[in-house]
């Protein structure tokens, strides 16, 4: 899908203030360094996608 090689990505939940804390790293190798712009986009989308939906899931 993504011109990009060697993905490792975690996801982590804690607790902070009495609020729920959501942290996301991705490490990857793209194929070509122009394209950056593109996966950052897309792969910042996929993110608030997810966050959104275990929103809407916690309560």
């Amino acid at each position: 899908m993504f011109p990009i090689e060697n993905l490792i990505g975690t996801m982590s939940v804690a607790e902070k203030d009495g609020k729920t804390e959501l942290h996301w790293n991705l490490d990857f190798e793209l194929e070509n360094e122009s394209v950056f712009p593109m996966v950052k986009q897309a792969i910042e989308g996929l993110y608030s996608a997810g966050a959104s939906g275990l929103e809407r899931i916690s309560v």
